[in-house]
């Protein structure tokens, strides 16, 4: 967008600005900017100056959206640099995603190949590695390099890299003969052949398989971490020097702290080469001086600090949060008060910054910030609020802009949806051209429609310009959800692994006996040993005694209650040595196979009746699929490609696709129902919960947007009235897509002409509900999603009766998971819920207990304070507090959820960003 950036550039205030710029003056205040304006300035800027920048942001949202727009508006590279989490505690096993992908961005501003960074305040504050130090730890490794093996491996294992008889993770290195596997942070694993000390072969490799998948011919092998004390200034022995004498100094004052034993300890494992976790707590002995991301900037560096009062706020925060989290670990003896500081103050952070020439951009004029201005500009840019998918309003606003003599600019994802767009205002009356090129900008009165993507709209009154972004004008506005009212769940039949999971009165089964009720637990003498047993009391009087080492022979009933004439649920006990409970097992046993046998029989008839063979993909199917927000993984495309050769032969499909959570399976769904549906064929997507249908009808309304497709959901939520027309139009083939939950079972509904079966989260149905809907329509094409499919829909597809795709393969640029596995501890806990707090994010406390469930809710609400709202949820409660719960989670108004494995169920929270 050069023409755009240079449109800006020609704006009296940013001529003003370089001008200052060039004279030194620094810092400059520049406000009457939103988000959007500031990427815009700076890409101005940068695209006349050519400087390396570096914008400041407050968090990581903010930084994303930043990046994202920079990345558009002058078409180079991007670097992020945020926070990560310190690895204090020994012990504990931590993946270090954050910390390698920061150690990237480090290596790439160290080689001078990141000209554009946008860091999170807290991400520049955090110390890390001296610059030379980095660079003494890459290592460049080419076809034709002379290596000594023996020198290459002490290298690796100094800069964090863990030998290993097989690469299993990144930071790990395996070396059999001449052969070297390694896999470095932000890269494939690679294995490298050595023909004597010279590479002779190098390739990349699947760490499952072991098998080289394709060749290379370098790689550059960054360091696995951060505190690297071989590499240090002076040496491990200079680290080891340091904590020695800290150790002395503490003796002095106190013998007894537990800091001294710990001190002492790490100096002996590190002198032996021991591995020690949890290295960050000696980042600062390991580099005495303050080092940060700052000192790896060129001195030219353009600084720009966006929204400053919230940078300042942030910077403020993060420092006295981390003074609050590292007293605790001071006080139990993990952490040496003498090397605590691992991040830079806000007083540090602002005079380091002080060298650089620096840009303070705000939205309105404000005196905090983190430097005082030298010169203060401000400039007229309006942003432009989102029409909510309301086309005719944005018409409307359209057509003032160009009565009032503006160009407007409206940028799409691709040249597809360009295309579809200046159908879409054509059709209102609005001529646009086209221009794929973006090399020119709107005259006045005119609308141009190019390719890009930025955040948000915006308008510059003094250029005559107006920009309007497609995700603008067409996505729909974030409202409160419905409010949920979650169906009760029943469990799968559970064995008991302990006596915690009962409580007197509990109905249980005997696997020999049947159905009892539990009594306690009775210690009793039997030839002379004293022993636990389960009492558990049975029709009439009688009473049977478990041993407590046979406990796998009882479990908790969960088959249906009956109720007496007062409404009391009551449970028909069996009798101890009685038929009734041996007969009730011979009836099961034939009930399943019976079903079995119905099963045979229906999928043999389904193999041999012929059923509708799908056209071949017409032009609004490629568009529909280009019209997709996002890159699809191989794995993604692999199983649309199976799906559709499936529904285009004459046989049903029966196809089951398994990925995890968050793979995008409802994306290769939906392109599944789009075949169907220009076919002229209805589909229906069966889900367990009503909160999953709310979810993928608002999804499928946001796909289908641009196309003529009708689509209805089925669940609680509509009136009677409204079910009943539903029901007409799915008859009467009005309805293309419909989506519910058991209410698509019902015998009152009828589809006209119902062409394919998408079954979600199929392990949460019985076999009779989903086999119900193929008996009404045998020659229905069948797709089934699940993460975790059941033992028997595993078994129909890798015996051939069923037909199984998988994605296996993670979304692009999906963000790490870190995950911790440690000992329960009630501060180590309080810590990691204010650190998602303080991010804005929310979090999941799980503990399965309902009987303690609200005793743990006021312990965290102690440790956390008032101010934190905390919420409770489990499966004991009514539908309407559950309801109540999950929708004050789902705006934001409860902060922490201490719940149950309720919320399992597929609610859809993007904000909780931290499970415990």
């Amino acid at each position: 967008m050069n023409k755009l950036n240079e449109a800006l550039a020609s704006l009296p205030e940013v001529r003003e600005l370089l001008l200052s710029l060039d004279a030194g003056t620094s810092p400059i205040a520049v406000s009457g900017l939103s988000g959007v304006h500031r990427a815009q300035l700076t890409a101005a800027v940068r695209h006349k100056t050519q400087r390396p920048l570096l914008i400041v942001c407050a968090d990581e949202n903010e930084a994303n959206r930043m990046a994202g727009d920079l990345h558009e508006l002058l078409g180079e590279d991007v670097s992020l640099l945020f926070a990560r989490e310190w690895q204090l505690r020994d012990r504990v096993f931590a993946s270090h995603g954050w910390e390698q992908q920061r150690i990237g961005s480090l290596c790439s501003l160290a080689a001078g190949k990141a000209p554009i960074l946008v860091a999170t305040v807290d991400g520049l504050m955090q110390r890390t590695l001296p610059p030379d130090t980095l660079r003494g730890a890459v290592t460049d490794i080419s076809l034709g390099d002379r290596f000594d093996l023996n020198a290459l491996s002490k290298k690796l294992v100094e800069s964090g890299y863990t030998r290993a008889e097989t690469v299993e993770g990144v930071g790990q290195f395996a070396l059999r003969g001449g052969i070297l596997d390694v896999w470095s942070p932000l890269s494939a694993p690679v294995r490298v052949e050595f023909f004597d000390d010279e590479v002779d072969a190098m390739g990349e490799f699947d760490v499952t398989t072991q098998r080289r998948t394709q060749n290379v011919k370098s790689l550059t092998v960054l360091p696995a971490a951060e505190v690297l004390p071989a590499l240090s200034d002076g040496g491990r022995e200079k680290m080891l020097e340091r904590l020695g004498r800290a150790a002395q100094k503490i003796v002095k004052k106190a013998e007894d702290n537990p800091i001294v034993q710990t001190l002492r300890s790490d100096i002996e494992r590190l002198r032996n080469d021991l591995p020690l976790g949890g290295m960050d707590r000696y980042l600062a002995a390991c580099y005495p001086d303050e080092v940060c991301a700052l000192d790896y900037l060129s001195p030219d560096t353009l600084i720009a600090v966006s929204d400053g009062m919230r940078v300042l706020e942030r910077s403020k925060n993060y420092h006295w949060e981390l003074s609050e989290d590292v007293k605790p670990l001071i006080e139990e003896g993990v952490l040496c008060g003498e090397f605590a500081a691992l991040a830079l103050s806000q007083e540090a952070l602002s005079h380091r910054m002080g060298a650089f020439p620096v840009l303070l951009l705000d939205s309105l004029p404000t005196s905090r910030n983190l430097l005082p201005p030298r010169a203060i500009l401000s400039m007229n840019a309006r942003s432009l609020p989102s029409y909510g998918g309301s086309l005719e309003t944005a018409a409307g606003d359209m057509e003032r802009y160009l009565g009032a003599g503006c160009g407007v600019l409206v940028l799409c994802g691709n040249e597809t949806r360009a295309k579809n767009f200046r159908r879409l205002l054509e059709e209102r009356n609005i001529r646009a051209q086209l221009n794929l090129k973006n090399d020119r900008l709107p005259a006045p009165h005119e609308t141009v429609i190019g390719l890009g993507a930025l955040s948000a709209g915006s308008e510059y009154p003094q250029l005559k310009l107006v920009i309007l972004t497609e995700g603008q004008l067409t996505a729909p506005l974030s409202g409160k959800r419905a409010k949920a009212r979650p169906k009760k769940e029943t469990s799968a039949r559970a064995a008991l692994r302990s006596y915690e999971d009962l409580s007197p009165g509990d109905l249980v089964v005997h696997v020999h006996h049947g159905i009892g009720r539990f009594a306690g637990i009775e210690r009793m003498r039997v030839d002379g040993v004293d022993k636990d047993y389960i009492k558990i009391c049975y029709a009439g009087n009688d009473s049977l005694y478990v041993p407590a080492t046979q406990l796998d022979m009882v479990s908790k009933y969960i088959g249906g209650h009956g109720e007496d004439e007062d409404g009391q649920i009551r449970t028909k006990l069996s009798k101890l040595g009685g038929t009734d409970w041996s007969r009730a097992k011979t009836k099961a046993r034939a009930a399943a196979k019976d079903l079995a046998k119905g099963l045979i029989a229906l999928y043999a008839e389904r193999q041999r009746r012929p059923g509708f063979a799908f056209s071949p993909d017409s032009p609004w199917q490629k568009e529909f699929e280009e019209a997709f927000d996002y890159e699809e993984t191989d794995d993604q495309l692999r199983a649309i490609a199976e799906i559709k050769a499936d529904m285009e032969r004459s046989t049903p499909m029966d196809r089951l696709l398994c990925g995890d959570v968050g793979y995008g399976k409802t994306e290769v769904a939906l392109r599944a129902v789009m075949k169907c549906v220009l076919d002229g064929k209805q589909a229906a997507i069966l889900v367990p919960t009503t909160v999953l249908a709310q979810q993928h009808y608002a999804t499928a309304l946001n796909r289908f947007r641009s196309f003529p497709v009708r689509i209805e959901v089925l669940s609680r939520f509509k009136t009677p009235a409204q079910k009943k027309q539903i029901l007409q139009d799915a008859a009467a083939g009005k309805i293309d897509l419909l989506i519910g939950t058991h209410s698509l079972l019902q015998k009152s509904l009828h589809f006209k002409d119902l062409g394919l079966l998408i079954i979600d989260e199929e392990q949460r149905f019985g076999v009779t509900h989903k086999e119900k809907l193929k008996e009404l329509s045998r020659q229905v094409d069948t797709l089934t999603l699940s993460a975790t499919p059941i033992p028997r829909t595993l078994n129909m597809a890798l015996s051939g009766i069923r037909d199984m795709s998988t994605i296996e393969v993670p979304p692009v640029d999906r963000q790490p998971v870190q995950t911790y596995v440690l000992e329960h501890n009630w501060s180590v806990i309080a810590d990691a819920i204010r650190r998602e707090l303080a991010r804005g994010g929310q979090v999941y406390y799980m503990h399965n207990r309902v009987e303690t469930i609200d005793r743990c809710a006021a312990q965290l609400k102690k440790l956390l304070g008032d101010d934190v709202a905390i919420g409770v949820a489990h499966g004991k409660m009514d539908e309407k507090g559950l309801s109540s719960v999950m929708q004050q989670l789902s705006d934001g108004e409860i902060q922490v959820l201490v719940c149950t494995t309720i919320i399992e169920t597929g609610i859809d929270i993007p904000n909780v960003n931290t499970l415990i």
